[in-house]
């Protein structure tokens, strides 16, 4: 089977191992949400996780803007930055969301339905 990633990018230690003459690393976190952007410190990932931690389909909520709830999602850099995860992993985080989504707006369902059961009846004039 061939891979949908490069070599390279299928560990943080190989992502590590390539840079261009400046020192980039080619990867780069972005919020879905506040649509913040930088550049993924591979060193620090690798000293907590190992070089063999891939952030291949991985996602954390966002840290990037102080109060934002997104997800951070990993880009690697190949002519332009790509995704780091698949479409089947994509779609099984909306699919997440969507559940998360339906289940707020049925607890307001529910809480507005109690709310109006337990209002009085209004005065009659």
């Amino acid at each position: 089977m061939v891979s949908y990633f490069p070599d390279w990018a299928t560990t943080v230690g190989k992502m590590l191992a390539v840079q261009d003459g400046r020192g980039h690393k080619h990867v780069m976190v972005m919020c879905d949400t506040c649509k913040e952007a930088r550049d993924v410190d591979l060193a620090a990932i690798v000293e907590t996780k190992g070089a063999d931690f891939s952030l291949i389909n991985r996602r954390a909520r966002c840290r990037l803007t102080a109060g934002c709830k997104g997800w951070n999602r990993f880009r690697y850099q190949s002519g332009v930055m790509r995704p780091l995860w698949t479409d089947r992993q994509a779609d099984g985080w909306i699919e997440l969301e969507w559940q998360i989504r339906k289940r707020g707006f049925e607890a307001r369902q529910r809480a507005a339905e109690v709310l109006r059961e337990s209002r009085p009846p209004k005065p009659r004039r």
